[in-house]
């Protein structure tokens, strides 16, 4: 019965996208709460409104606080997932609390750990896990929590009944409901960011293009002419795009779709089914609509938007939310997340502070113009001992100078060699054996800003390429942490608490 009344949701949406007829890709999604006033009967009649339940008591799953032992690096674009019903927050413990209510179980994410990504579908909700292996909770009535076989995914989304994963190789993988083709990713290659919208998957690709398959209703897939995206949302109805300079698109063809002028100055978009946000690089949200109130909202690192709530997170860790007005949410207790505590990373609150260029790291064009990084402001305990490095945070993740991570590492049993192969211009990883000292290990950077560039070496694992990305920084190669300590499985964890990153090789992986 649900699956029936969030497919007729999804139709009522998409059929009113057509009746406007606007049949071109439009920039700065203005699609107004008001165009869904005729359907507000279907809506009364299919919506459930819960009633018996106690919607303002309604228990907080897992410990708000996140106070646990455990220890997992995140970034505040991760941290907060929702959906019709329910509201997901990911600590940087690496455990993940719920509010709200769903009836499959979706809003079940108490006893997950080690996750350092969430989404929310509208059945079901994923965490991506720090090993890249993937879990799931809720319905599974088309297959779309088989997920446990997936491995080195780097990002996940969820529609109405699938799921996609984003592999690190670029590469895109599926499970769960395929009736409009929307797992159908085999021509896809070079993809960076995933979403989902009901029956739509949508993927972004290096070179700033951005790539759909599944039901197009209307104009919903038409992307083809977007160019230098650097971020991507989507709901039922629509897909949105932000580009390098903070120009919001969309693909959501109705008569409001003109009011374009409000979006500017974004750093982070969401979409959804009733309405659209976009995050300002001032710390502050607007969306499209009078009937999403944000006007108090400051200080905001990441948005998130459910079926018919907001949620965003502050730079102080604390959780705020509003549905829609009018009568039109669905009052389970979705926003009730007042207690939530999040402990956001100082280090990784990237979302505002960073420009949109910055993120043309990704885009092949660009990659040998150079980009401005800063240093990294986490301390390091390697096996329990303090230890200082170079490092610089690049789209929020930390990047470590290869040869001193060999370096630190060497004497363990996860050490590793260092060589160049200068025929193959490749740079050799070799597991197991003692590393060869060059002499510039360990030396301490100036705590300024540097220029970097992607290298185009090779990278070879114990013989094997493998597709890591890596920066030049003043001759010296720097690459992602979670990355190289993948690969050797060493442990790395974060300490919320006491700001630092953990490695460690006593923990088995």
């Amino acid at each position: 019965m649900k699956k029936r009344f969030l497919s007729a949701v999804i139709t009522i949406a998409m059929l009113l996208s057509v009746i406007t007829g606007m049949s071109t890709v439009v920039s700065a999604a203005e699609f107004d709460f008001k165009a869904f006033e005729d359907s507000g009967k279907e809506f009364d009649k299919l919506g459930e409104k819960f009633d018996g339940f106690d919607t303002d008591n309604l228990p907080t799953q897992g410990d708000p606080k996140g106070n646990t032992n455990d220890n997992t690096e995140i970034k505040t674009d991760m941290m907060i997932a929702a959906r019709n019903t329910y509201t997901l927050g990911l600590q940087n413990n690496g455990r993940v609390v719920s509010s709200g209510l769903s009836l499959s179980g979706a809003d079940k994410v108490s006893d997950w750990r080690a996750i350092t990504m969430i989404a929310a579908g509208f059945n079901h909700s994923i965490g991506l896990k720090s090993d890249g292996t993937v879990v799931a909770s809720g319905s599974n009535s088309d297959g779309q929590c088989r997920v446990s076989e997936w491995k080195d995914i780097s990002a996940v989304a969820t529609g109405l009944d699938f799921t996609i994963g984003l592999k690190k190789d670029g590469t895109v993988v599926g499970a769960g409901d395929d009736m409009y083709g929307q797992l159908d990713f085999s021509s896809w290659k070079n993809i960076t960011a995933v979403a989902a919208g009901g029956a739509h998957s949508v993927g972004l690709k290096s070179d700033g293009t951005v790539v759909a398959v599944g039901k197009d209703c209307g104009t919903i897939l038409h992307t083809g002419g977007w160019r230098d995206i650097v971020s991507i949302s989507a709901s039922s109805n629509d897909i949105m795009g932000l580009d390098k300079n903070g120009k919001v698109y969309s693909t959501f063809a109705n008569k409001y779709a003109s009011k374009a002028a409000s979006f500017t100055d974004v750093v982070s978009i969401a979409a959804a089914e009733l309405y659209a946000a976009g995050l300002k690089r001032d710390g502050t949200v607007i969306t499209n609509t009078d009937d999403v109130d944000v006007s108090s909202w400051k200080n905001i690192v990441a948005i998130t938007a459910g079926t018919s709530h907001l949620v965003g997170l502050k730079r102080d860790g604390t959780v705020v939310a509003t549905e829609l007005k009018d009568g039109m949410a669905w009052n389970s207790g979705q926003i009730n997340v007042g207690g939530w505590q999040l402990n956001v990373p100082k280090d990784k609150v990237t979302t505002v502070a960073s420009t949109p260029e910055k993120v043309l790291i990704n885009d092949k064009d660009n990659k040998d113009k150079g980009i401005t990084v800063l240093p990294a402001s986490a301390k390091v305990l390697v096996n329990s001992k303090e230890t200082a490095f170079e490092a610089y945070t690049i789209e929020g993740n930390n990047y470590f100078k290869l040869r001193d991570l060999a370096f630190v590492l060497n004497g363990t049993d996860k050490q590793f060699e260092v060589t160049w192969d200068g025929d193959k211009k490749a740079i050799n990883l070799l597991s197991k054996k003692p590393y060869s000292i060059a002499g510039s290990e360990m030396k301490k950077g100036n705590e300024q800003a540097k220029s970097a560039t992607v290298s185009t070496a090779k990278i070879y694992v114990n013989g094997k390429e493998t597709p890591f990305k890596a920066y030049t920084i003043n001759g010296n190669n720097f690459f992602k942490l979670r990355d190289i300590m993948q690969a050797f499985n060493v442990y790395v964890g974060w300490d919320g608490v006491k700001q630092i990153i953990i490695l460690d090789t006593s923990i088995p992986m």
